[in-house]
């Protein structure tokens, strides 16, 4: 077994060079404009704000919160956020009334875990001891605890190490079988039940709520929104950052680019509700 992305079921989706969203304004604007509601899906770390090497010291901008703010109070337009941290973790740092919230890789909504059986309970309970027990002293090697899944953080740690680390973690998870699967983000490996598919659990979850003529916006960063991107192909998918082949259409360079994207979205709800 191989520390492959978890993208099984998506296969077939190619992968490809994703086109600069500002390049295309014109023809995004045009499929936004033909819907009678938006949905909005934003990953959060290496999307809304940079990365830190601790999670922990992240801080959302003032000008990143007041823009959603103004988002979701918009009546067509419907914002969510996806990400691999857990619900609670979302909102400690950016809570937004009237944004849904979607954590552990999107199938934690609203601070209700997904339900699992106990055999992968059992499986991720032994896994997570596992690696405590052989990467928890590797140098730059940090195990984040997610109860339900759990992410082998390598931001920190040396190339080599890096090696050593994703063949323990092969090896360890190879006894699951397949009952694991590991989601590949940036410099992390998130592990899970094989039951919790990822982050196209969020916009299957969402969209089928709203209207027909609704548009879907996705951004994210990382291996771990390429399965959404998969999910949703004809809808408005961005990846963020430029060096990636992706199931994304479009891309952006950085959160910076991503908050002047939304700040030209903000023009456009709040044009249409003048109309």
């Amino acid at each position: 077994m191989s520390l492959v992305s978890g993208e099984k079921r998506q296969e077939r989706v190619p992968k490809h060079a994703a086109r600069y969203a500002f390049r295309s304004w014109s023809q995004i604007l045009t499929r936004l404009r033909a819907a009678d509601h938006l949905a909005l899906f934003l990953d959060f770390d290496g999307t809304l704000v940079g990365f830190q090497n601790d999670p922990e010291d992240v801080r959302v901008p003032a000008e990143v919160k007041q823009i959603l703010v103004r988002l979701a109070q918009h009546p067509q337009l419907s914002v969510a956020l996806v990400s691999g941290r857990s619900v609670a973790s979302l909102r400690r740092l950016l809570d937004v009334p009237g944004v849904s919230y979607f954590g552990l890789q999107g199938t934690e909504r609203e601070g209700k875990p997904p339900t699992i059986s106990s055999s992968a309970r059992r499986e991720i309970s032994r896994a997570r001891r596992a690696v405590r027990q052989k990467l928890g002293k590797l140098p730059g090697i940090w195990i984040e605890d997610k109860k339900l899944t759990f992410a082998v953080h390598h931001r920190r740690a040396s190339a080599p190490t890096i090696r050593a680390a994703s063949a323990v973690l092969t090896a360890i998870l190879a006894r699951a079988g397949t009952a694991l699967h590991v989601l590949h983000g940036n410099r992390v490996w998130e592990v899970l039940p094989a039951e919790i598919l990822g982050k196209s659990a969020a916009p299957r979850a969402l969209l089928p709520k709203l209207p027909a003529k609704t548009a879907a916006v996705y951004i994210g960063d990382d291996g771990t929104d390429e399965v959404a991107f998969a999910a949703i192909p004809s809808q408005i998918t961005i990846r963020v950052g430029e060096k990636h082949r992706t199931r994304a259409s479009f891309y952006l360079k950085d959160p910076a680019d991503v908050f002047k994207f939304l700040c030209k979205l903000q023009d456009l709800v709040s044009s249409r509700a003048v109309d």
